[in-house]
């Protein structure tokens, strides 16, 4: 071969397909884009196959040259501005189109191999090579896509061939397409499911043979291809980005642009969220299995609250369908249950081997720890290989506890940390410092998003408003809240928890005898340990009898009023809500004037004044001052009201234990 003087790349399409006799030759299919940069004497050319970059001679006779209207504006002369010499607005936006309709037709091709090669391939070998369910998990939503693109590439090469910079619109296709472009969520769904698919196939040695065969004849990987639809929305999204800012408001593509734009920036979303979402699924799951002898699943989430359902049978070892075709929208919150619900979606962190020690972190044995964001797993290997593991406690981390120092226990070692649940205090111990703080940070992380979560939707709960007592709890584990509605206490302490009788005189751990929309009573107390109030999981208390609290048995004893209303100062706080008036029939008032002592019933805006012309029934002295105090019958709650301050608004905040509270009305100022 003579050579010729190198020139400026040209375009050129292939017209029929070439196959090379020598290495250095360039394979050619119909339809090809090859971009020459050199022509020779004897009638071939040396270029760059565009669909997989690969550069090799040809003869000149299998290709013609592109000379369509939106192509001849790759001559740098038509793209620069002449009096600044760089690219104007107008020619870029021509060049982000050329490349999203070349872009296009590569992926179209991609696809077609992937559909010729593969799918049709391994059709014609059902059974012998993949069974149906697993051609169906990798293959199904292929074709769709294939027509979707195919689609596509006719209306860009048509508004490629009649480009005019000033009116030719792109937006619109995208638009009218919708419905279709969907497909590739459904396809992003799937995908790593496929994945889980191809890892299993990879161990079966006649499917292994065929790959091997398919793609050295394909010269793709089988994983490549798969993945081209899902690179292939970013691509989208970045490409009609760079085209919308290149377009001026007053083109009549600007708005079907701009709302493109918005539609792929939504679809991509969507797909990560899902292809997250799925391969998140396939780890809890894969994690599930690694306990044959103990009903770990993993898959389903626990809420907060038993609400008496039965827990959820075991799944078996196969991957369900249903599980890549789950629907991506969140359901309809309709309580605070369900935004709970909705708002807690358990995702698989980290796994990994710790050695548990004993008190003195000494006599160490080892465990494994998996974390998913709201359950850890301590268990034991089964073997060295650590493929199979005994569960030795199933913690959720809404009621656990995470410290390197606590109380007035020896120096924890730098490598160790304390991990607290119901059954147990852990110390453990990881191989390096940083090894630690990696377990540390991120254990702590998970369990403070529980309690935060927890303590916002005990923010939904309604002002209590019981007669409440109180039974004395012994603390069997050590307790530390972490956040400030929780209490913290030693294993040995008095924990004081709250509740109340109902009619029939059985008492309640509980705050509430009506049904809230939140009430975790079932797990949770709300109690006090010396004068600080808290939340607390029940489980860290025993009852009289050294076993779990039982409502049928305890001790009860009544609540101060100073700490009654001081529970529902703690919730009026916590909630930043208001105390739900009385009616004017409940709003009465024991009210004394020395040794004397009458009933009244309390207008709502009512002052002190108003107070003594009720109990005097009669127009009261206003040359004559008066003090109120507030008290309790118990002698706990001593406090004169502020001169403004109404006491209606003292007697709703009593409630139901208004007959345990009294007005003292005091001639003059009273005595501090």
């Amino acid at each position: 071969m003579s050579t010729a003087q190198p020139r400026p790349l040209k375009r050129y399409l292939c017209q029929w397909a070439f196959t090379p006799d020598r290495s250095d030759e360039l394979s050619l299919l119909q339809g090809d884009i090859v971009m020459v940069a050199e022509e020779f004497q004897d009638g071939w050319m040396r270029g760059l196959r565009l669909r997989d970059l690969q550069v090799g001679f040809f003869p000149a006779v299998f290709v013609k040259e592109d000379v369509s209207p939106i192509y001849t504006l790759k001559n740098a002369g038509q793209l620069t501005d002449n009096s600044t010499g760089l690219i104007n607005d107008a020619n870029k936006r021509s060049r982000i189109a050329l490349e999203l309709c070349e872009s296009e037709q590569v992926y179209l091709k991609k696809l077609q191999l992937l559909n010729e090669k593969y799918v049709e391939g391994l059709r014609a070998n059902l059974k012998s090579i993949i069974s149906s369910e697993d051609y169906s998990v990798l293959f199904s939503p292929v074709q769709p896509l294939v027509t979707l693109s195919e689609t596509l590439v006719a209306h860009l090469v048509s508004r490629m061939e009649a480009w005019d910079n000033k009116n030719t619109q792109v937006g619109d296709l995208f638009l009218h397409m919708e419905e279709h472009l969907r497909w590739f969520d459904s396809y992003a769904v799937q995908n790593p499911v496929a994945n889980q698919v191809l890892t299993k196939l990879g161990l079966q040695e006649k499917f292994m043979t065929w790959l091997k065969k398919t793609q050295e004849e394909s010269k793709c990987t089988l994983n490549s291809l798969l993945l081209e639809p899902v690179q292939r929305v970013p691509r989208y999204e970045l490409l009609l980005k760079d085209l919308f800012k290149h377009t001026p408001e007053e083109h009549p593509d600007y708005v079907n642009l701009q709302n493109a734009v918005t539609l792929i920036q939504k679809i991509n979303k969507d797909c990560n969220e899902n292809i997250g979402r799925v391969d998140n699924e396939l780890k809890l799951l894969a994690t599930s299995k690694k306990f044959p002898e103990d009903d770990v699943n993993l898959i389903h989430v626990e809420s907060l609250i038993n609400r008496g359902g039965k827990r959820p049978t075991k799944k078996g070892s196969k991957i369900s369908m249903d599980l890549s075709q789950r629907n991506a929208g969140k359901a309809a919150v309709s309580n605070y249950l369900t935004y709970f619900e909705s708002e807690h979606h358990r995702m698989y962190v980290m796994e990994g081997p710790v050695m548990k020690a004993r008190h003195n972190f000494h006599e160490a044995s080892e465990r494994y720890l998996f974390v998913t964001s709201d359950v850890v797993l301590i268990a034991q290997a089964v073997n060295k290989s650590r493929k199979t593991f005994k569960l030795k406690e199933r913690v959720s981390l809404i009621h656990a506890w995470i410290a390197d120092t606590i109380f007035d226990e020896q120096q924890i070692p730098p490598c160790g940390f304390v991990l607290g649940t119901p059954k147990h205090v852990y110390r453990f111990l990881a191989s390096t410092e940083d090894e630690k703080s990696s377990w540390f940070s991120t254990i702590h992380k998970l369990i403070f998003a529980q309690k935060q979560l927890f303590s916002k939707l005990v923010t939904h709960l309604s002002i209590p408003d019981e007669i409440f007592t109180c039974c004395a709890a012994k603390a069997k584990l050590h307790y530390i809240g972490m956040t400030t509605n929780e209490l913290t206490f030693k294993a040995g302490d008095l924990v004081n928890i709250i509740g109340f009788k109902d009619l029939e005189d059985k008492w309640h751990p509980a705050l509430y005898s009506t049904d809230e929309m939140f009430d975790p009573s079932s797990e949770w107390s709300f109690g006090y340990v010396k004068e600080t109030f808290g939340w607390f999981p029940r489980a860290y208390v025993a009852g009289s009898n050294g076993k779990a609290i039982d409502p049928l048995v305890e001790e009860v004893q009544p609540l101060p009023m100073s700490y009654v209303l001081a529970v529902k100062r703690r919730f009026v706080e916590l909630t930043q809500r208001q105390i739900p008036p009385l009616t004017e029939v409940e709003r009465y008032a024991k009210v004394m004037v020395g040794d004397q002592a009458e009933n009244i019933k309390v207008p709502s805006n009512s002052t002190i004044l108003d107070i003594v012309q009720l109990f005097y029934e009669e127009m009261a002295d206003i040359s004559i001052h008066w003090s109120l105090i507030e008290g309790s019958v118990d002698g706990s709650v001593l406090r004169q009201l502020e001169a403004d301050e109404d006491p209606s608004c003292v007697v709703d905040f009593w409630g139901k234990s208004r007959d345990k509270m009294i007005f003292k009305l005091i001639q003059g100022a009273a005595a501090h």
